[in-house]
Protein backbone atom coordinates (compact mmCIF):
# COMPACT_ATOMS: atom_id res chain seq x y z
CA UNK A 1 0.00 0.00 0.00
CA UNK A 2 3.10 2.13 0.97
CA UNK A 3 4.75 2.20 -1.96
CA UNK A 4 1.54 2.20 -4.55
CA UNK A 5 0.54 5.59 -3.15
CA UNK A 6 4.31 7.01 -3.50
CA UNK A 7 4.18 6.27 -6.94
CA UNK A 8 0.64 7.59 -7.38
CA UNK A 9 1.88 10.94 -5.31
CA UNK A 10 4.49 11.15 -8.15
CA UNK A 11 2.54 10.90 -10.90
CA UNK A 12 -0.14 13.80 -9.44
CA UNK A 13 3.16 15.98 -9.17
CA UNK A 14 4.27 15.64 -12.02
CA UNK A 15 1.00 17.28 -13.26
CA UNK A 16 1.59 20.12 -11.68
CA UNK A 17 -0.86 19.15 -8.70
CA UNK A 18 1.51 19.88 -5.54
CA UNK A 19 -0.96 19.99 -2.84
CA UNK A 20 -2.55 16.32 -4.17
CA UNK A 21 0.93 15.18 -4.11
CA UNK A 22 1.87 16.43 -0.68
CA UNK A 23 -1.87 15.21 1.09
CA UNK A 24 -0.97 11.68 -0.49
CA UNK A 25 2.56 11.18 0.50
CA UNK A 26 1.46 12.56 3.92
CA UNK A 27 -1.25 9.69 3.79
CA UNK A 28 1.74 7.31 2.92
CA UNK A 29 4.00 8.17 4.99
CA UNK A 30 1.12 8.07 7.85
CA UNK A 31 0.28 4.12 6.35
CA UNK A 32 4.08 3.32 7.11
CA UNK A 33 4.29 4.59 10.69
CA UNK A 34 3.71 1.14 12.39
CA UNK A 35 6.78 -0.20 10.73
CA UNK A 36 8.97 2.40 11.05
CA UNK A 37 8.42 2.93 14.61
CA UNK A 38 8.76 -0.92 15.25
CA UNK A 39 12.12 -0.29 13.26
CA UNK A 40 12.80 2.98 15.30
CA UNK A 41 12.12 1.56 18.64
CA UNK A 42 14.74 -1.40 17.66
CA UNK A 43 17.34 0.89 16.99
CA UNK A 44 16.57 3.14 19.61
CA UNK A 45 17.06 -0.60 21.66
CA UNK A 46 20.60 -1.22 19.80
CA UNK A 47 21.86 2.29 19.81
CA UNK A 48 20.79 3.90 23.10
CA UNK A 49 22.48 7.24 22.26
CA UNK A 50 20.06 7.63 19.46
CA UNK A 51 17.25 7.69 21.29
CA UNK A 52 16.80 11.44 21.73
CA UNK A 53 17.08 11.87 18.13
CA UNK A 54 14.00 8.92 16.95
CA UNK A 55 11.97 10.76 19.60
CA UNK A 56 11.86 13.93 18.40
CA UNK A 57 11.22 12.44 15.18
CA UNK A 58 8.59 11.02 16.33
CA UNK A 59 7.24 13.99 18.08
CA UNK A 60 7.02 15.31 14.71
CA UNK A 61 5.30 12.35 12.91
CA UNK A 62 2.85 11.49 15.63
CA UNK A 63 4.21 8.07 16.36
CA UNK A 64 5.42 6.69 19.83
CA UNK A 65 8.84 4.71 20.42
CA UNK A 66 8.39 2.48 23.19
CA UNK A 67 10.54 1.08 25.68
CA UNK A 68 11.85 -2.60 25.20
CA UNK A 69 10.28 -5.24 27.37
CA UNK A 70 12.96 -7.95 27.51
CA UNK A 71 11.12 -10.02 31.10
CA UNK A 72 14.27 -12.22 30.86
CA UNK A 73 16.53 -9.64 31.43
CA UNK A 74 14.32 -8.10 34.29
CA UNK A 75 14.22 -9.86 37.65
CA UNK A 76 13.37 -9.69 41.45
CA UNK A 77 16.77 -9.76 43.73
CA UNK A 78 14.87 -9.51 46.81
CA UNK A 79 11.18 -9.25 48.33
CA UNK A 80 9.58 -9.18 51.90
CA UNK A 81 6.58 -8.70 53.23
CA UNK A 82 5.98 -8.31 56.86
CA UNK A 83 3.43 -6.57 59.19
CA UNK A 84 3.81 -2.57 59.58
CA UNK A 85 4.67 -2.38 63.30
CA UNK A 86 2.90 0.90 63.75
CA UNK A 87 -0.72 -0.05 61.74
CA UNK A 88 -1.31 -3.11 61.94
CA UNK A 89 -3.67 -4.15 59.65
CA UNK A 90 -0.87 -2.65 57.32
CA UNK A 91 1.43 -5.17 55.21
CA UNK A 92 4.70 -3.35 54.32
CA UNK A 93 6.32 -5.20 51.03
CA UNK A 94 9.84 -4.23 50.33
CA UNK A 95 11.48 -5.68 47.04
CA UNK A 96 14.29 -5.14 44.78
CA UNK A 97 14.09 -4.96 41.33
CA UNK A 98 17.08 -5.30 38.90
CA UNK A 99 17.32 -4.62 35.01
CA UNK A 100 20.17 -6.74 33.78
CA UNK A 101 19.85 -5.45 30.43
CA UNK A 102 22.39 -3.15 28.91
CA UNK A 103 19.77 -0.84 27.77
CA UNK A 104 16.68 0.84 29.74
CA UNK A 105 13.60 -0.98 29.36
CA UNK A 106 9.99 -0.66 30.49
CA UNK A 107 8.97 -1.43 34.11
CA UNK A 108 6.78 -4.08 34.72
CA UNK A 109 3.85 -4.79 36.43
CA UNK A 110 4.15 -6.97 39.69
CA UNK A 111 1.83 -9.64 40.90
CA UNK A 112 1.09 -10.04 44.27
CA UNK A 113 -0.69 -13.12 45.94
CA UNK A 114 -0.92 -13.76 49.47
CA UNK A 115 -1.60 -17.38 50.12
CA UNK A 116 -2.85 -19.43 53.02
CA UNK A 117 -0.73 -22.17 55.26
CA UNK A 118 -1.64 -24.87 52.12
CA UNK A 119 -0.18 -22.29 49.51
CA UNK A 120 -3.17 -21.87 48.28
CA UNK A 121 -4.11 -17.85 47.06
CA UNK A 122 -5.99 -15.88 49.51
CA UNK A 123 -5.58 -12.47 47.40
CA UNK A 124 -4.25 -11.05 44.40
CA UNK A 125 -3.13 -7.92 43.29
CA UNK A 126 -1.57 -6.75 40.40
CA UNK A 127 0.55 -3.64 40.53
CA UNK A 128 1.35 -1.45 37.60
CA UNK A 129 4.08 0.89 37.54
CA UNK A 130 2.32 4.15 38.50
CA UNK A 131 1.90 2.05 42.06
CA UNK A 132 4.65 1.23 42.91
CA UNK A 133 7.26 4.04 41.56
CA UNK A 134 8.32 6.76 44.04
CA UNK A 135 6.58 9.97 43.00
CA UNK A 136 8.03 12.00 40.64
CA UNK A 137 9.85 9.44 38.89
CA UNK A 138 9.41 9.78 35.32
CA UNK A 139 7.94 5.86 33.71
CA UNK A 140 9.01 6.69 30.21
CA UNK A 141 12.15 7.38 31.12
CA UNK A 142 12.15 3.28 32.05
CA UNK A 143 14.27 1.33 34.29
CA UNK A 144 17.77 2.13 33.48
CA UNK A 145 20.13 -0.12 32.13
CA UNK A 146 21.66 -2.77 34.49
CA UNK A 147 19.96 -0.64 37.18
CA UNK A 148 18.13 -1.45 40.76
CA UNK A 149 14.83 -0.14 41.48
CA UNK A 150 13.90 -0.40 45.54
CA UNK A 151 9.78 -0.94 46.03
CA UNK A 152 8.08 -0.31 49.03
CA UNK A 153 4.53 -0.19 49.55
CA UNK A 154 2.19 -0.47 52.08
CA UNK A 155 -0.87 -2.48 51.48
CA UNK A 156 -4.32 -2.97 53.55
CA UNK A 157 -5.51 -6.50 53.15
CA UNK A 158 -8.46 -5.74 55.06
CA UNK A 159 -9.89 -8.91 56.80
CA UNK A 160 -7.78 -11.87 55.01
CA UNK A 161 -5.40 -13.53 57.11
CA UNK A 162 -2.49 -14.89 55.16
CA UNK A 163 0.68 -16.67 55.65
CA UNK A 164 3.33 -16.29 52.55
CA UNK A 165 3.07 -14.45 49.35
CA UNK A 166 4.63 -14.80 45.63
CA UNK A 167 5.74 -11.93 43.84
CA UNK A 168 6.12 -11.99 40.25
CA UNK A 169 6.88 -9.33 37.44
CA UNK A 170 5.62 -9.32 33.73
CA UNK A 171 4.83 -7.16 30.92
CA UNK A 172 1.06 -7.47 30.23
Amino acid sequence: MYWKLIARAEKVGSRGNVVKAAILRQRAARQALPDRARESAELAQAEPDLRPLLLDMCSVLDCDIPLPRKPDLVGIEASDLHPDPQQKPLLVLAATLKNRAPFAQDYPHLELTLTDVRDQPVLRKVLSPVEYLAQGTNAREGFAANGDLTVSLWLDTGEVVASGYRLYLFYP
